[in-house]
């Protein structure tokens, strides 16, 4: 259920919109709000980006953020929700359902400045009021049930992530080059995670 997610795991929320309309951008092209949250390192990471049709940036992202489940809006269309669920499905990660409203930005600098244990909300995402990007935090915030714990108040760091500023590594790309051991594989050796969870580092 929702707040019941494991403390090891990434978790994203994403938000789909239109550049036309929005703040800060132009011309009619897909607008990707992103946000991931990391439960046991205490860190949120939010971005907000062009897109193709195909969402490639956004994939990129989700393997690279290495998220195991994502949040979608309620209130998505149809063609936007079909394109997130072969998004996720390429990148072997579960599509939850929120529940409408999730999305909404009401209280979120209030519930931000207790999780952050700042008073004031400096950063690209209130300074340029990337609304997508904001959205998809306050639904994490509320999955999460985050105002509920109350001992990790004040200990959050907030991240931006550029997405202009990574390599574009789809979830092809990344099983192509064996980063992470794939499911059921015997040989340590086999991928480049595998092989740096063996180096040794002199005391």
């Amino acid at each position: 259920g929702e707040g019941d997610v494991s403390e090891d795991n990434v978790i994203a929320a994403v938000r789909l919109g239109r550049t036309a309309g929005s703040k800060g951008y132009a011309g009619n092209a897909r607008l990707v709000g992103v946000t991931f949250i990391d439960v046991a390192a205490r860190v949120v990471r939010s971005s907000e980006f062009e897109d193709d049709e195909a969402l490639t940036t956004l994939e990129s992202l989700i393997c690279q953020q290495g998220a195991k489940e994502c949040v979608l809006a309620a209130e998505m269309n149809d063609a936007d929700k079909r394109q997130m669920e072969t998004t996720l499905e390429l990148c072997e990660v579960t599509a939850t359902d929120a529940s409408k409203g999730t999305f909404s930005t009401r209280d979120s600098e209030q519930d931000l400045r207790r999780l952050l244990g700042s008073t004031e909300l400096h950063g690209r995402m209130f300074e340029a009021q990337q609304q997508l990007a904001l959205g998809a935090c306050c639904a994490l915030v509320k999955y999460l049930e985050l105002m509920r714990r109350t001992e990790g108040h004040g200990q959050w760091t907030l991240e931006w992530v550029d997405a202009n500023h990574f390599m574009r590594l789809d979830a092809g790309a990344l099983r192509a080059l064996s980063v992470e051991p794939q499911p059921n594989e015997v040989d340590r050796n086999a991928s480049l995670l595998g092989i740096f969870n063996q180096c040794k580092t002199p005391a």
